[in-house]
């Protein structure tokens, strides 16, 4: 009778354990659909030609960075944090802050989430036209004077 009383007891706190709630949202359930880029920048930390940080701008599925003017952007680096498991550009998997890429021209950042869902980004990257206001050369093209063209008495 106490073996049954007790093996009863703990059958019913196994019971009572395995239906609570993760306090988590899903339920229990592990597969999130989360697949969010919420921040993205260029970080002169990780880039040595910025002499700044370089914020994007996430707009929907669009991302877009303006780096100074002479920045090189064959191998930026970029600094994201996303809501999702991983991040790749085709096969090639990114890591925020160390991955170099070549953004001379547009590249779509994939965001997978835990239940294989994925989101596209497409990320540009301008570099700023010159801003110098300097005049940094000047000449008058060269100028030949006619010394004689009058005589001493003023006719030709």
């Amino acid at each position: 009778m106490i073996r049954k009383t007790v093996f009863s007891a703990l059958l019913i706190a196994l019971c009572g354990i395995a239906s609570c709630d993760d306090g988590g949202g899903n339920n229990g359930s592990s597969n999130s659909s989360s697949h969010t880029i919420t921040a993205f920048s260029f970080t002169s930390a990780d880039n040595p030609g910025l002499s700044a940080d370089v914020p994007g701008t996430i707009t929907g599925a669009s991302i877009a960075a303006t780096v100074p003017y002479g920045t090189t952007v064959t191998a930026l680096k970029a600094t994201f944090t996303t809501t999702g498991t991983s991040v790749t550009i085709g096969t090639t998997e990114q890591t925020s802050g160390t991955t170099a890429n070549d953004f001379t021209s547009a590249k779509t950042y994939t965001v997978t989430a835990a239940d294989s869902s994925t989101q596209d980004y497409a990320v540009t990257v301008t570099v700023a036209s010159n801003s110098a206001k300097e005049i940094t050369a000047f000449s008058f093209p060269a100028v030949t004077f006619l010394t004689d063209v009058y005589n001493q008495s003023g006719s030709p």
